[in-house]
């Protein structure tokens, strides 16, 4: 659970800090007053790969940060690091492009925290709802619903394996015709050869 989120020089906000209760929070307001900036912070502030253009312009540096309680045993990289159920992760983006991880204080790779991230939170963006009238995800939905993750994985095994071999008898196909091909050009000049029936030549001989 995201408990608080401070933001500092990040894109046009100067200094933020949010504080998350239980249950539902609702933040609202007009076309522009910098909703969209809190969810490219908290995606930044998760391991989304990002510029220099982050920082707001005469900053140094943007930093976001924010204060997370966990359920114990949730992710394998709090008991490794020895963190407790609630801890501090930040990040700092400087006007170079370079950015920095820290995990209560602590340095801590991209890919931790994005292993970390899949534990804590789920973000949606404002039009990802419409992937349900794409007929194509139709099947992955299904699937989910279905808790099919598993037997997926094998029937697309399966057929990776299956068109894999395919492929390789296509090849031998392909193979086999051609010299079926030469085969019956080659039979074709014997039987020319034959009908024109060449003698050996005469030699004369000389005294």
């Amino acid at each position: 659970m995201l408990k608080r989120l401070t933001i500092t020089n990040f894109q046009l906000i100067e200094s933020a800090d949010i504080e998350f209760g239980p249950g539902l929070n609702v933040i609202t307001g007009e076309t522009g007053s910098g909703k969209s900036m809190l969810i490219n912070a908290i995606n930044v502030l998760l391991g989304k790969r990002t510029s220099a253009d982050v920082v707001r312009k005469g900053a140094e540096e943007s930093i976001v940060s924010s204060e997370f309680r966990a359920l114990s045993g949730v992710n394998p990289l709090l008991d490794k690091k020895g963190e407790n159920e609630q801890f501090e992760l930040s990040r700092i983006v400087n006007v170079s492009g370079g950015s920095k991880f820290r995990l209560n204080g602590k340095s801590i790779s991209a890919g931790e925290v994005q292993s970390l991230a899949k534990q804590l939170i789920d973000l949606h963006g404002q039009h990802e709802h419409q992937s349900l009238l794409d007929s194509k995800r139709h099947v992955e939905f299904i699937d989910a619903s279905g808790d099919l993750d598993g037997l997926t994985d094998r029937v697309k095994f399966k057929y990776l394996e299956t068109k894999a071999a395919k492929a390789a008898l296509d090849l031998l196909l392909e193979r086999k015709r051609l010299i079926e091909e030469k085969r019956e050009l080659l039979e074709f000049k014997m039987k020319e050869f034959k009908e024109v029936a060449p003698k050996e030549p005469l030699h004369a001989c000389g005294r």
